[in-house]
């Protein structure tokens, strides 16, 4: 993954804790009091961490979106279930972009966190203007895609196309 996303001209202008937004928007900014998509995904062996994980979310403006998938052919020697595990959350955020609107975001995340308190303000105030908003992976280096908010605009469409 990591040597495809170097390869992305996208990424470069959007790899970054919260990138620039790259066009005007047109229908909507997102940003309101809408509810907001939340797109998750698990299987059977990750059950006890998916339940904690729903558990914690408190914020009443989330939408939860969850993939159930009995066997995620996840790799137990790679960080993060290797190969299976991003191309199915990739599909995953592209199919999520798809379906919402122009200009509107969506928040993906892995099931491995707990929220204390709501984050919905937080990731308004990351994402707005902004094409992406990703975690810091560490100081001045690199992203952590386990838990983004995506606008959907073409940028964001390309990038993510590219990576998968």
């Amino acid at each position: 993954l990591r040597s495809r996303l170097r390869r992305s001209r996208s990424l470069r202008r959007t790899a970054a804790v919260a990138a620039p937004l790259s066009s005007t928007l047109t229908e909507g900014d997102g940003d309101g009091d809408a509810p907001v998509r939340l797109y998750f995904f698990s299987d059977e062996a990750f059950r006890p961490l998916r339940d904690q994980f729903v558990a914690s979310i408190v914020d009443k403006g989330l939408e939860l979106c969850e993939t159930y998938v009995p066997c995620l052919g996840a790799d137990p020697h790679r960080a993060a279930g290797g190969e299976a595990v991003y191309l199915f959350k990739t599909q995953l955020l592209l199919e999520g972009l798809e379906a919402i609107a122009p200009g509107d975001f969506l928040v993906i995340t892995d099931i491995d966190i707990q929220f204390h308190g709501e984050i919905l303000p937080l990731i308004r105030a990351g994402i707005r203007d902004r094409d992406v908003c990703f975690q810091r992976e560490f100081h001045g280096l690199g992203v952590n895609i386990g838990l983004m908010a995506v606008r959907r605009t073409e940028a964001s469409l390309k990038l993510w196309h590219e990576v998968l």
